[in-house]
């Protein structure tokens, strides 16, 4: 079987923000369990290793030497490079002449759309290195978005938010009641939210003064609030409901990766329709609302009709574990890296397909 080095920040060095349910995580946990041999190289961490503890000038130099080093001696027969900034294009170029049948990937979970600037300056990094792999994927589905990563020769896909089942372990949906009715996340205190900026905390007083003894868990907004790893984790395991708002929620089929850890976990995912996950999840398994009026009438509704919430939630769980779980998404990335893509076995290969 072949042997995948998986590159992206580990946070072994650095435990802030070290969550353990990492997109980068569930890849390397989808590729060992469809017998693949992944080797993981936490690139943030050598270059500060190599920098005497700082991710400066001198760091950064070494670490393109090291990485080249590491290559040589692991021979990977794919590379797949997630959010590794500190690898430099021309450093991907040198392996390639040491290792000429090697493939490389990058994937991508930031949204990328020109109105956030955030995610301008995300994609500026991705097409840094669109000419060099072999194929970039990314969490939008927004073909006209993903365009500007395509060349003659590589392949430029999307790339669902993966649920691991040792991860996302809950099954809420068995639960009538629970700590909390809902649990909103938010890194970002202004959101776009049924088209307009929002700022997060009056979004969530609007929802607390007009749905009576509804029970939120807001985390995110400040350091006091900020929840890592297993406390993370054991949030959702505290609530029936989440609310997947992004960054921004009304480019097709991008989400955060928070849309797996609701769903992954057995809440009722509410989200915006705007986003165009209908094609993929129906009324049946998802919540979907387009104002905010509808969202209130929305939680509201399953708040107090909890027998159709545990239904819809597990529909909902159902459906994305089975089609966007860590193996799948693994072969998919396989199938992609080692030009064996058949763009019939994935639902979202049908419906983004970059000519």
């Amino acid at each position: 079987m072949k042997r995948i080095l998986n590159v992206s920040n580990f946070s072994s060095i650095r435990l802030k923000y070290c969550y353990v349910n990492d997109v980068i995580r569930k890849v390397s946990n989808g590729f060992i369990r469809n017998g693949y041999e992944v080797i993981q190289y936490s690139d943030r961490d050598m270059c500060r290793f190599l920098g005497f503890g700082f991710m400066n000038g001198f760091g950064r130099k070494r670490i393109q030497e090291h990485f080249i080093e590491f290559c040589k001696q692991c021979q990977p027969d794919g590379i797949m490079l997630s959010h590794a900034d500190v690898i430099y294009p021309e450093t991907l170029l040198e392996v390639k002449k040491i290792l000429p049948n090697v493939r490389i990937m990058q994937y991508n979970i930031d949204a990328i759309c020109p109105s956030l600037g955030q995610a301008v300056a995300n994609a500026k990094r991705i097409k840094s290195k669109a000419d060099v792999v072999d194929a970039t994927l990314v969490s939008t589905g927004d073909v006209e978005l993903l365009k500007q990563f395509k060349n003659s020769t590589n392949y430029v896909g999307f790339m669902p938010n993966p649920v691991d089942k040792s991860l996302e372990t809950e099954t809420m949906f068995e639960h009538s009641v629970a700590e909390n009715d809902i649990i909103i996340g938010a890194t970002r205190s202004k959101r776009k939210v049924c088209g307009s900026l929002v700022v997060v905390p009056d979004l969530i007083r609007m929802i607390q003064s007009r749905i009576k003894d509804i029970k939120v868990h807001v985390f995110g907004l400040n350091k006091e609030n900020m929840l890592e790893g297993p406390d993370y984790q054991n949030a959702y395991s505290k609530s029936l409901m989440g609310l997947n708002i992004s960054a921004i929620n009304d480019n097709y089929l991008y989400s955060s990766d928070r849309m797996a850890h609701i769903m992954g976990n057995g809440l009722l995912c509410v989200m915006e329709d705007s986003s165009g996950f209908k094609d993929i999840f129906s009324d049946d398994e998802v919540s979907y609302f387009s104002t905010q009026k509808e969202l209130i009438e929305k939680l509201e509704y399953y708040k107090n009709n909890p027998e159709e919430r545990m239904r819809v939630a597990k529909n909902g769980h159902d459906k994305y574990v089975e089609l966007f779980n860590e193996r799948v998404v693994a072969k998919y990335m396989a199938d992609v890296l080692f030009d064996k893509l058949n763009k019939e076995d994935y639902i979202w290969t049908k419906l983004v397909d970059i000519k």
